[in-house]
């Protein structure tokens, strides 16, 4: 419930900077993303009250164990990890050139909050999608090492406190 909570009030925050960034014009593209930013967290509010992440992740087992696969999940979970932890690094480089790229061609890349928010929600959904494939190596260090207690409400905030930098840069600016 606290988690649900915490999502909640990001996504409200983030609609709070979608309709700053909106009145100030502080950059036309901003809204869209905050508006974005909003939606997704309450789409987490929504998958954490109704279990969805769990749901899916019994779907998945009970499907391998149906089909006779279950026994050779590792053959694919392995993959899968690796899969996504590209991917997610590979959006992470993405968004780090995008930065250098708004800095002008300077060698100091641009963070704005909304970038920075971005950035955290994509960890966010690679955390997520960790969790659902239940690897046992991964799992080991998420929960056994308590890293999904940090990584989780972390990110959140992250984008919490981005959002809050986004309206008062806009209120400075308007």
């Amino acid at each position: 419930m606290l988690g649900a909570a915490l999502y909640i009030m990001t996504a409200l925050v983030c609609l709070a900077a979608a309709a700053t960034s909106m009145q100030n014009d502080v950059k036309s593209e901003d809204y869209r993303v905050w508006a974005l930013l909003a939606v997704c967290f309450a789409l987490l509010t929504a998958a954490r009250l109704m279990q969805w992440e769990e749901a899916l992740h019994l779907w998945l087992k009970d499907a391998l164990q149906s089909s006779g696969g279950y026994g050779d999940r590792r053959a694919w979970q392995a993959p899968a990890v690796a899969a996504v932890l590209v991917l997610g690094t590979a959006v992470a480089i993405w968004f780090g050139r995008t930065m250098i790229r708004a800095g002008r061609g300077s060698l100091t890349p641009t963070l704005t909050p909304a970038r920075l928010a971005m950035l955290s929600l994509v960890g966010m959904i690679v955390l997520i999608i960790l969790r659902v494939i239940s690897f046992h190596p991964v799992d080991r260090i998420l929960y056994g090492a308590r890293l999904n207690w940090a990584l989780d409400p972390g990110l959140t905030v992250m984008v919490l406190g981005a959002a809050i930098w986004a309206i008062r840069q806009a209120r400075q600016a308007g």
